[in-house]
C-alpha cells in the first residue's frame, strides 16, 4: 500500500510494476487518471476518493521454473528479462511506450515452448464494474469506476481503463473467459522467431513489427532528450544513483498534458494504498515538483497548477463556511495586540464543542 520497491515503468498516464515468482512473471498495469469518485474523507472506506489499482498481465510457462534475471536500464527506461524461462531461455525487453499509452513486451525464446498468458482485472472493490473478453486475435478487460457521491452532487463522475492484449510472432490459441474479470490464453512460441506481446487501450488495434519499430525509436529517443536536458557530477556514486534514480521517477510519472501523480505517482497496485495516492493539497502533492526547475524539467511541472486551479472554487466555499468565526476566535485569543497564553487557550478550546 505504499511505493512499490520494484522496477518502475511509465510515461505519465500508463504504469507498469515488475513482478512474479518462480512461476510466472508478472506485470501489475497501473493508470493515473482511473480515479474513483467518493467523499473526501480521510481513511480506507470503500468510497473514499483517489486512484484505484487496474490489472495485472502475467505469462506463466507451465513447465519447469523461473529463474530469470531483471536489470532496469534508466538510459531508455527499458527493463530486460534474461535467463532461465519454461523449457528453454529468454532475452525479453519490457517498456512502456513514451509517445502512446501502449506497454509492450518484446523477446526470443531459445527454444518451442507454450505459456499461459493471464490478464486480470483487479476486484479489490466489488462494486466496482469488470469486464472481460477474448477476441479474435486479442482479449482484453476492462475497470470502471461508480459515481459514488449523492445524484445532488454535481461533481461526480466515472472512469474507466482498459487493457487489451494481442500477440505478433507467436500464435495464440484457447481464449477463454474465467467469471467477469479474467482472460487466459495459450501462446506458442517458435525457437529464434522474434515475438511481442503489446498491451494497448483498444481492443480492435493491430500492430506490426515495424510500427513496433517505429513505437521503439521514438521512445528511445523520448529519453535521450530527457538525460540530455542535465548534466551533474556529485562525486559520490551512491548519491548519484539516487538523484539519477529520482529524475527517472520523474520522467516516468509527471509528464506535459498528462494527469499530474498522486502521493505514490502512477504505481498503485491496491485499492486501499495509504492516504489513497491522492492529491493533498499541502507540501505533499508540490513535493513530486521541487525538482523540475533546478534539472531543467520545467514542462514536466506544467500540470501541477491545473488540480489547485480547479479546486480554487470550492477551497473558498470551505473558507466561508468553515472559517467564519475566524475574527471572533482572533478577538478572543488576543488581548492587548499579545497572545493569550496557552494554557488559558486551551481550557477556551476545551470548552468549546462546536470547533
Amino acid at each position: 500500500n505504499t511505493l512499490p520497491t520494484a522496477a518502475l515503468l511509465g510515461n505519465g498516464s500508463l504504469g507498469a510494476v515488475n513482478g512474479g515468482d518462480a512461476n510466472r512473471k508478472l506485470f501489475v498495469l497501473t493508470r493515473g487518471d482511473l480515479w474513483s469518485c467518493g467523499e473526501l474523507t480521510c481513511g480506507t472506506e470503500a468510497n473514499n476518493i483517489g486512484p484505484i489499482s487496474f490489472a495485472d498481465f502475467e505469462i506463466l510457462p507451465g513447465t519447469n521454473t523461473v529463474a530469470s534475471k531483471d536489470v532496469l536500464d534508466l538510459c531508455t527506461a527499458t527493463l530486460s528479462t534474461s535467463g532461465a524461462f519454461g523449457r528453454g531461455k529468454v532475452d525479453l525487453k519490457s517498456y512502456v511506450a513514451s509517445g502512446d499509452d501502449l506497454f509492450i513486451i518484446s523477446g526470443v525464446s531459445s527454444t518451442d515452448d507454450g505459456w499461459t498468458l493471464r490478464l486480470s482485472a483487479h476486484r479489490e472493490k466489488a462494486p466496482f464494474p469488470r469486464e472481460a473478453k477474448a477476441l479474435d486475435g486479442s482479449f482484453f478487460v476492462r475497470r470502471s469506476t461508480l459515481n459514488l457521491l449523492p445524484r445532488s452532487d454535481s461533481r461526480g463522475w466515472v472512469t474507466n481503463a482498459t487493457a487489451a492484449v494481442s500477440v505478433l510472432g507467436a500464435k495464440i490459441s484457447g481464449a477463454r473467459v474465467i467469471g467477469d474479470s479474467v482472460v487466459e490464453a495459450r501462446a506458442e512460441v517458435r525457437a529464434g522467431v522474434p515475438f511481442a506481446f503489446v498491451v494497448s487501450p483498444d481492443p480492435a488495434r493491430r500492430f506490426s513489427h515495424e510500427e513496433l519499430e517505429k513505437i521503439r525509436a521514438g521512445h528511445v529517443a523520448w529519453w535521450r532528450g530527457w538525460w540530455g536536458r542535465s548534466r551533474i557530477a556529485i562525486g559520490d556514486p551512491k548519491l548519484e544513483r539516487f538523484y539519477l534514480g529520482q529524475l527517472y521517477l520523474l520522467g516516468s510519472c509527471a509528464r506535459k498534458g498528462k494527469f499530474p501523480p498522486g502521493l505514490y505517482g502512477l504505481w498503485q497496485t491496491t485499492d486501499y494504498p495509504r492516504w489513497r495516492n491522492d492529491f493533498h493539497m499541502n507540501y505533499n502533492y508540490a513535493a513530486t515538483f521541487y525538482g523540475c526547475f533546478a534539472a531543467n524539467r520545467c514542462d514536466a511541472a506544467e500540470s501541477m497548477p491545473d488540480p489547485l486551479i480547479d479546486y480554487l472554487p470550492r477551497a473558498v466555499r470551505n473558507a466561508r463556511e468553515n472559517l467564519r468565526f475566524l475574527d471572533y476566535y482572533s478577538s478572543i485569543f488576543y488581548k492587548a495586540g499579545k497572545m493569550v497564553f496557552y494554557p488559558e487557550m486551551k481550557r477556551y478550546l476545551d470548552r468549546r464543542t462546536d470547533l
